[in-house]
């Protein structure tokens, strides 16, 4: 996770710039939202909707009545996460690979 305008990667400390990009990703940094805010804006396109919130977190913005308008970001990033945190690997259910 990263956020607009946050920490690099840094291949000396890896592990604590990878924490530090998860944290700003989550939190936000002066300059933008993190996930959690996007998540409780009530005021906003997102309004506890994990999918309007994905869909701003990666691209910055939202057309709420097409969540795979990525405006200019990935088009597929809400379904891809969906699918992955729905235990999809690439096009093929779980259930079906264990079948």
């Amino acid at each position: 996770m990263q956020a607009y305008n946050s920490s690099s990667f840094d291949p000396s400390n890896a592990a604590a710039s990878i924490h530090q990009m998860i944290v700003e990703g989550v939190q936000g940094t002066q300059w933008g939202p993190g996930s959690v805010q996007l998540f409780n804006d009530v005021n906003g396109g997102t309004r506890g909707n994990i999918y309007a919130v994905m869909r701003e977190y990666n691209s910055g913005g939202l057309d709420p009545d097409n969540m795979s308008n990525g405006l200019g970001a990935s088009d597929s990033y809400v379904s891809d996460v969906t699918n992955y945190l729905m235990g999809w690997a690439g096009t093929y259910p779980v259930h079906s690979l264990n079948q």
